[in-house]
């Protein structure tokens, strides 16, 4: 069944992030529903909010793949249903 889920992303701010996210998707061939990022003032850090609709099942291999991106810092999985969030990476270097 599929479901709405949110990823919150931390990262650092490089210009490849977004390409390397969406390529990503793209080669998972799970469509986006929705992204966004921003950067808070005089921060290194980008927060990247990635919508999509999936099996829930498939968050785990999702989120494998999120955290070899290089500058993922952290993630985060939000299912639409509970209203839960859930850590589910981070790296050590934050």
């Amino acid at each position: 069944m599929l479901k709405e889920l949110t990823f919150v992303v931390s990262a650092e701010n490089h210009p490849d992030l977004l390409a390397r996210t969406v390529l990503l998707f793209h080669r998972l061939a799970i469509p986006i529903q929705g992204l966004t990022m921003r950067r808070p003032q005089d921060s290194p850090k980008m927060r990247m909010t990635i919508e999509i609709l999936a099996d829930p099942e498939q968050s785990d291999r999702i989120v494998a793949n999120l955290a070899k991106i290089v500058h993922v810092l952290s993630i985060n999985l939000r299912e639409q249903d509970a209203g839960t969030v859930h850590s589910l990476a981070s790296s050590g270097d934050s």
